[in-house]
């Protein structure tokens, strides 16, 4: 019975992570960015986007099985659990939200197209394709993108912040961190 039981818990907890496609104990992103997304699709919830947040776990999960469990963190301390009620569920709030996180998860799947050789398989929707990437233009991409990507980063932390989504404490720390990267 132990030897069965053994297996069991062998097979469940190998098939938790067997879609990944980072599967280091490394993570891609920012741990506290990571809890932050999983606070704000717990908020998302709330607000009713079940389907988003369900979505963006797979993806998530599909990609970095770390980063998943930080994101999974941040849900816990969201505001979808216990007795706690979504605030601020207008529909410029949330597709600013829904932004944010697609931008996250893009650049997840940046991270791991990277760490992986460049070649995933990246899904969107329910489309799958190969795509071979080329780390020179990835790099130039880079380049290009670091000055809008520290803007984008700055402006989506303070619409976090005045939305309540994180604490002035979250809000400082994460805010000297990017200007930081410049």
């Amino acid at each position: 019975m132990k030897n069965f039981f053994a297996i069991i818990v062998f097979l469940f907890s190998s098939s938790l992570f067997a879609e990944a496609k980072y599967t280091s104990k490394e993570i891609l992103m920012d741990k506290q960015w990571s809890i932050i997304v999983g606070k704000n699709l717990s908020w998302l919830s709330s607000c009713g986007e079940r389907g988003f947040k369900k979505n963006m776990l797979a993806e998530i999960k599909s990609l970095s099985k770390y980063d998943y469990k930080n994101i999974r963190k941040g849900i816990s301390r969201g505001t979808g659990t216990g007795n706690k009620v979504a605030i601020g569920c207008s529909s410029s709030n949330i597709n600013e939200t829904k932004g944010w996180i697609d931008d996250y998860v893009y650049e997840l799947s940046r991270l791991v197209n990277f760490n992986t050789g460049g070649q995933i398989t990246e899904t969107q929707g329910n489309n799958s394709k190969k795509k071979n990437t080329d780390e020179s233009n990835n790099n130039i991409n880079n380049n290009i993108s670091n000055n809008n990507s520290i803007e984008s980063k700055l402006k989506k932390l303070k619409s976090l912040f005045d939305q309540k989504l994180i604490t002035q404490e979250e809000y400082d720390k994460k805010r000297k961190e990017i200007l930081n990267e410049m």
